[in-house]
């Protein structure tokens, strides 16, 4: 099966830009676009399909710029490595994955981020992952973050999403 072995290549572009992934279609942007929280939508090749206007600015670059471009792009190479493991494992086993990192932003800042990896499932097959990030309030290498809540209607938009993708097949 075609999928995770390409995270490393970055050249294969979107074959079709504007295009939804397979499977993705059923996906409501409109409720990714209504997280108040950095949030990004990504095939199982980890290409950005979509953002909302908060990861937007955190990244400080426009959809059009980041569209079809690798999640890894904006970290740094030395933790590079971590995030596509944490990748894999939401798009191999299905599991959420919750964790620290980093990434530089557009104008070449070093920003400490907590990043949950959420799989899309349409049927049994994962067909994306949202990725949220929530501000980290001090460097990783302090220890862990408390843990940032999101209100209980964002939960429900999050659990929204993900049953829209599970009731279609």
């Amino acid at each position: 099966a075609m999928g995770v072995a390409l995270l490393t290549h970055r050249e294969r572009l979107v074959q079709h830009v504007g295009a939804m992934p397979p499977g993705m279609q059923d996906v409501d942007l409109s409720l990714v676009d209504s997280l108040v929280v950095p949030a990004s939508l990504h095939d199982v090749d980890g290409r950005f399909v979509h953002l909302n206007a908060a990861a937007e600015r955190a990244i400080g670059l426009s959809r059009a710029q980041l569209l079809g471009r690798h999640f890894t792009d904006p970290v740094p190479q030395e933790a590079r490595e971590n995030v596509a493991e944490q990748f894999r494992r939401a798009v191999e086993c299905g599991q959420p994955t919750d964790f620290e990192t980093v990434f530089i932003d557009a104008s070449g800042q070093l920003r400490g981020v907590r990043a949950q990896h959420l799989p899309l499932c349409s049927g049994d097959a994962i067909v994306g992952v949202l990725i949220l990030a929530f501000a980290a309030r001090r460097p990783p290498s302090v220890g862990p973050d408390p843990q940032p809540r999101l209100t209980p209607r964002q939960r429900e938009i999050l659990n929204l999403i993900a049953a829209g993708l599970s009731t279609s097949e």
